[in-house]
């Protein structure tokens, strides 16, 4: 049937194919697209209302035409969805962090034949043996089938919401708490109580960091065990015996929980539980370390078992292909395989869920195979870069058929108006996320917490400090020049895939792609760029910072793990035995310019420095022990740090990537209650910006910029938390003039992502681009 029922479309001729038709579609629905981004809609007679019916009619078109497709050999198909998923998503405002209101859900369409609707909606709750619902030739049956389950699901969660409890409805304290819940912890609580009677069972827990995540989950742990109702524990019983008659006697069903962590929080999580619950309430064991028990009937038996991603990823072995397909509990599970693996939880808890995040790495693979018959992700960050961020969550959740990565991009992730109402389907039913400044129905706070200021510190760069940075910034541009000479239009526009080289992460970040292989790295590399592009950041701190070798610790936020002379072979720094009157002893050579050794030096005072240093001192004058919280991205800038606090005489500790769990808790307890111990707790963001709690103190520094904004506001919650007693302070320093600037224009692009996603509204553009490294270099 010929469509022709859309403004300015022309029929197709005869003997069209539909891939033409398709392609004729595609740039109509560009061209609407494009007229709604750049015309002012609030000018035109209608608000726009026309053109956003247009593209609302041609994106229902190319849906249908998928169908239609399928008659058509399989490259044609193949040609079409190719075309199909490279529109450009529209780009609309955000809307606020509540969750709106629920658009109609998707129409339910009869079926033909093929894989039934009924095997697509059993697929949804659970079913172990269900295959993908794509690979192979998509028939015009089974594309049916995909849009048939998609639609099942999605009515499926938008009736669910019927029951959901209101906004403000509370659910008393479970018995053996020794602390009371706050309002907005019991609200939430009544919300987890109800996901785990909903399929799937479990959901997101994406509240604010800071607002109590770990008692809330306890609460519910308690609750559960303590309060269950019968035909709850009948259910899980009967699933769990399912599993049982299908599987060997190496399959141990438990009621307990089991907890996965970053290694820095397992300790805490056992503290949370002694603090907060009454003696022999709850049973707790840690998972961890070379002594750890090995029976699934032992650890069966406790409450709570805690343990961390890395034994996850350690002890299960996965395969990389899994990465993209729904996970199937296997109907035998070998006697020798891991106790974890050998266990049917009552439910997992993933705390700081985001560390799954990318779908592909070991990790996240692993996680995904627990048996458990609820499954939870706790994180204040659910969306960090993009989309694909959701959609490992919703494959951890069992959400089918949504976690089928080919389903997932083709239903929801498609830049679509149908997409984002899925979406926002999605996320009212699975996730539940309040903010710390958000006001109930009366219009009061949330939560209770004192002021919080953000002091932004600007900046200038001394006269020498100037200098360097110009010479490296001077590379940096004619680096990138050369790039653009040799690889714009081949490279950047051929969308090759990237392998898995250290670099790829911050290559993807910037929308690059990686050197050819076996071409010799030169100057003008992408890894070059980047390297260049970190040293600009580090002359903005401390300059010292440029001797150093870019050990793999420090570069793992940068996704970089080459030496020194690897990445910065046009850029030198030594000693000038140089031929002038000046002492070679105090001069040292960059890239042909001569500087005075003593900028380089740990105890020289950057500007940055100083700025911090200032602050100190005032805090300190004020006599009101108030302490601080100093964060880097670089263990080799704190080190810089401690050395002139030791110069002032203030009593510092240091947390990163070398402190054990253990000394890390004690550590902060000391910070937190002893008024005499460290006047500042010097943090390393990726290795402590998650997880602890500073609220001892109240000023925080962030001196310098990272990439990913959501690692820098979790830093910032660390003394910003339920249990903060005094106002908050957040120093941010930018020098002007400089990178940092840029990086901070690029911060608000990737938190206006994150909301608008959490809003049901998203677009899927987050990677940073080859115009904002023009923008950066002035090129």
């Amino acid at each position: 049937k010929t469509l022709t029922c859309f403004p300015g479309f022309q029929s197709a001729a005869k003997g069209d194919s539909t891939s033409g038709m398709h392609s004729l579609l595609s740039a109509q629905l560009k061209q609407k697209k494009a007229t709604l981004s750049v015309v002012n809609v609030e000018a035109l007679p209608d608000k726009g209302e026309r053109l956003r019916t247009q593209v609302k009619e041609l994106e229902d078109a190319l849906e249908s035409l998928s169908l239609a497709a399928a008659s058509q050999p399989e490259s044609s198909i193949s040609q079409s969805a190719t075309r199909t998923t490279s529109i450009s998503p529209s780009c609309q405002q955000g809307g606020t962090i509540l969750l709106p209101s629920p658009p109609v859900s998707d129409p339910v369409h009869h079926q033909a034949s093929g894989l039934h609707l009924s095997q697509g909606y059993a697929q949804m709750f659970g079913d172990a043996q269900m295959h993908a619902f794509y690979g192979g030739k998509m028939t015009h049956d089974r594309l049916l089938a995909v849009k048939n389950a998609t639609c099942e699901a999605i009515d499926h969660l938008h009736k669910s919401l019927e029951s959901c409890p209101e906004p403000e409805a509370e659910v008393p304290d479970p018995s053996g708490i020794k602390v009371t819940l706050l309002a907005h912890q019991r609200r939430a609580l009544a919300w987890l109580l109800w996901r785990e009677k909903q399929n799937p069972c479990g959901g997101i827990l994406a509240d604010d960091m800071g607002l109590g995540k770990t008692l809330t989950m306890i609460a519910l742990i308690l609750a559960k065990k303590i309060k269950a109702k019968e035909e709850d524990q009948r259910k899980e019983e009967k699933k769990l015996q399912t599993w049982l008659s299908k599987t060997d006697s190496s399959i141990v069903a438990s009621k307990g929980t089991l907890i996965i962590c970053p290694a820095s929080l397992i300790h805490h999580w056992k503290m949370e539980i002694d603090r907060h619950v009454k003696g022999g309430k709850l049973s707790v064991y840690l998972y961890h370390g070379p002594n750890r028990e090995r029976s699934a009937r032992v650890l069966a038996d406790y409450d709570v078992v805690v343990t961390t991603y890395s034994l996850v990823s350690k002890e299960i072995p996965v395969k990389k292909e899994e990465a993209h397909n729904p996970t199937k509990d296997p109907e035998q599970v070998p006697s020798h395989s891991a106790a974890l693996l050998r266990v049917a939880w009552a439910r997992v808890i993933l705390d700081e869920a985001h560390n799954i995040k990318n779908p592909k790495v070991q990790t996240s693979i692993a996680v995904c195979q627990l048996r458990a018959n609820a499954r939870w992700a706790m994180t204040g960050t659910p969306i960090q870069n993009n989309l694909l961020d959701m959609y490992s969550l919703l494959k951890f959740l069992r959400c089918s058929p949504f976690d089928e990565y080919k389903l997932w991009k083709a239903q929801v992730d498609n830049g679509s108006s149908r997409g984002r109402e899925r979406l926002n389907i999605l996320t009212r039913t699975l996730l539940l996320r309040r903010t710390k400044d958000q006001l109930d129905s009366r219009g009061k706070p949330l939560v209770l917490l004192p002021n919080r200021s953000c002091e932004v510190h600007q900046l200038t760069l001394s006269k020498e400090e100037q200098a360097v940075y110009d010479v490296v910034f001077a590379q940096s541009r004619s680096t990138l020049q050369n790039y653009l000479k040799r690889h714009e239009g081949k490279d950047l526009n051929s969308g090759n895939s990237f392998s898995s080289n250290p670099f790829d992460k911050v290559a993807k970040e910037f929308g690059m792609s990686q050197p050819v292989s076996g071409v010799p790295r030169q100057a003008s590399s992408t890894v070059h760029i980047l390297s260049l592009l970190l040293r600009l950041r580090q002359c903005c701190c401390h300059l010292s910072l440029l001797k150093k070798t870019l050990d793999t610790l420090e570069l793992q936020g940068d996704g970089i793990v080459l030496s020194l002379e690897e990445q910065l072979n046009a850029l030198s720094l030594s000693c000038s035995p140089s031929q002038s009157d000046s002492d070679p002893k105090t001069m040292v050579a960059l890239n042909g310019s001569r500087f005075p050794s003593q900028l380089f030096e740990e105890n020289s005072q950057s500007t940055k420095i100083s700025a911090i240093i200032s602050e100190l001192m005032a805090i300190r004058d004020t006599g009101d022990n108030q302490k601080s919280v100093i964060v880097s991205q670089w263990t080799s800038m704190l080190k810089i740090v401690a050395v002139h606090l030791q110069k002032m005489g203030l009593r510092y500790a240091v947390i990163d990537g070398t402190v054990n769990p253990k000394r890390r808790m004690d550590m902060v307890e000391d910070f937190n209650t002893n008024r005499k111990g460290p006047q500042v707790m010097l943090l390393s963001l990726c290795a402590g910006g998650v997880g602890l709690n500073l609220t001892g103190g109240n000023h925080l520094f962030l001196i310098d910029m990272h990439w990913n904004p959501a690692l820098e506001d979790q830093a910032c919650d660390r003394i910003y938390r339920v249990g903060q007693r005094k106002d908050v302070t957040i120093h941010r320093f930018v020098c002007e003039g400089t990178v940092e600037e840029k990086i901070a224009t690029l911060h608000k692009k990737k938190k206006d992502l994150a909301q608008n996603v959490l809003s049901g509204t998203g677009s899927t553009i987050t990677k940073l681009t080859l115009a904002d490294l023009k923008i950066i270099f002035g090129v």
